[in-house]
Protein backbone atom coordinates (compact mmCIF):
# COMPACT_ATOMS: atom_id res chain seq x y z
CA UNK A 1 0.00 0.00 0.00
CA UNK A 2 2.98 2.09 0.49
CA UNK A 3 4.57 1.16 -2.59
CA UNK A 4 3.53 3.83 -4.41
CA UNK A 5 4.20 6.94 -2.59
CA UNK A 6 7.93 5.71 -1.93
CA UNK A 7 8.44 5.17 -5.59
CA UNK A 8 7.13 8.20 -6.83
CA UNK A 9 9.88 9.94 -3.69
CA UNK A 10 12.48 7.78 -5.49
CA UNK A 11 11.68 9.21 -8.85
CA UNK A 12 11.61 12.31 -8.02
CA UNK A 13 14.97 12.81 -5.89
CA UNK A 14 16.65 11.30 -9.07
CA UNK A 15 15.25 14.16 -11.12
CA UNK A 16 15.44 16.62 -8.63
CA UNK A 17 19.47 15.18 -8.72
CA UNK A 18 19.71 15.57 -12.53
CA UNK A 19 17.61 18.80 -13.01
CA UNK A 20 19.66 20.60 -10.57
CA UNK A 21 23.02 19.25 -11.91
CA UNK A 22 22.06 19.84 -15.68
CA UNK A 23 20.82 23.58 -14.54
CA UNK A 24 24.35 24.23 -12.62
CA UNK A 25 26.57 22.98 -15.56
CA UNK A 26 24.26 24.94 -18.12
CA UNK A 27 24.98 28.10 -16.13
CA UNK A 28 28.64 27.12 -15.61
CA UNK A 29 28.65 27.04 -19.14
CA UNK A 30 26.80 29.83 -20.12
CA UNK A 31 29.40 31.96 -18.16
CA UNK A 32 32.34 30.23 -19.51
CA UNK A 33 30.73 31.79 -23.43
CA UNK A 34 30.13 34.77 -22.21
CA UNK A 35 33.40 35.09 -21.03
CA UNK A 36 34.78 33.95 -24.29
CA UNK A 37 33.14 36.72 -26.51
CA UNK A 38 35.21 39.63 -24.07
CA UNK A 39 38.21 38.19 -25.86
CA UNK A 40 38.49 39.78 -29.66
CA UNK A 41 39.80 36.62 -30.79
CA UNK A 42 37.73 34.24 -29.59
CA UNK A 43 34.61 36.43 -30.48
CA UNK A 44 35.64 36.36 -34.09
CA UNK A 45 35.98 32.68 -34.00
CA UNK A 46 32.62 32.26 -32.33
CA UNK A 47 30.56 35.11 -33.99
CA UNK A 48 30.29 35.69 -37.60
CA UNK A 49 28.36 39.08 -37.14
CA UNK A 50 31.19 40.94 -35.68
CA UNK A 51 33.35 40.89 -38.97
CA UNK A 52 30.01 41.83 -40.93
CA UNK A 53 29.30 44.88 -38.63
CA UNK A 54 29.16 48.16 -40.76
CA UNK A 55 28.63 46.95 -43.72
CA UNK A 56 25.68 47.61 -46.13
CA UNK A 57 23.25 44.89 -47.24
CA UNK A 58 23.73 45.64 -51.32
CA UNK A 59 22.84 41.67 -52.51
CA UNK A 60 19.09 43.38 -53.91
CA UNK A 61 20.10 46.84 -54.49
CA UNK A 62 18.39 47.52 -51.30
CA UNK A 63 21.44 50.48 -50.18
CA UNK A 64 22.28 52.23 -52.89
Amino acid sequence: MDFLPRWFCRRTERWERFLFSSTAIMLALLLVSQLAMLNFKVRSLLSRVESLEGLPYQEHGWVE
